[in-house]
């Protein structure tokens, strides 16, 4: 069965309680099989009925074992990433280097005074000028308030560099903990 035959009936798949919602995930699911040719056609594949990447690809997404495009793993409703990480040495204005799209970095001991910032650069060869890059605090090993409130943000995007910088907003307490900081760069 071709990958545009696919289309129609794979939305029977669907738990029965989302069911009700079949024309919304009818209409994701048949944007998923539109991206997956797409992507087979980038790569110089054709969208041969029966050719056996195509039918891998099919019965990847539809066993559960999810479809990966481009580095990017579409699985189980979620998009996973190929992700990286890195561990700052020297201090905690080091700079880091992690190649993938997403990854962890963990710093250093940050002690910032109150409304103090710190700066590293994160090096990474899927950063753009044009790319949207998400960064957030995933563990803190201060404790909150106590030990400072750090907030991180990003500056100076370039090719290939971007600046991440750590402040402490706190009223009255310094940092005092090591972060770890999750990055996503997005097309």
């Amino acid at each position: 069965m071709s990958l545009e035959q696919q289309k129609v009936f794979k939305a029977n798949f669907l738990p029965s309680r989302l069911r009700r919602s079949f024309p919304i995930y009818n209409e994701q699911f048949n944007d998923l099989i539109d991206a997956i040719i797409d992507a087979i056609a980038a790569v110089g594949g054709a969208p041969v009925p029966g050719a056996p990447h195509v039918t891998d690809t099919v019965n990847e997404f539809t066993s559960g074992a999810g479809v990966t495009i481009d580095g990017v793993l579409i699985k189980d409703g979620g998009v996973q990433y190929d992700t990286g990480g890195a561990t700052q040495a020297g201090t905690i204005a080091s700079a880091v280097t992690v190649n993938k799209p997403a990854g962890n970095i963990t710093t250093l001991t940050a002690t910032n005074a109150v409304d103090a910032s710190v700066t590293f650069t994160l090096n990474n060869s899927f950063i753009t000028t044009s790319k949207a890059i998400i960064v957030s605090i995933l563990d803190y090993s201060g404790t909150y308030g106590a030990d400072g409130t750090p907030v991180v943000s990003l500056d100076n995007r370039g090719s290939g560099t971007v600046d991440v910088i750590i402040t402490n907003s706190h009223g009255t307490n310094a940092l005092n903990g090591a972060l770890k900081i999750s990055f996503l760069i997005l097309n």
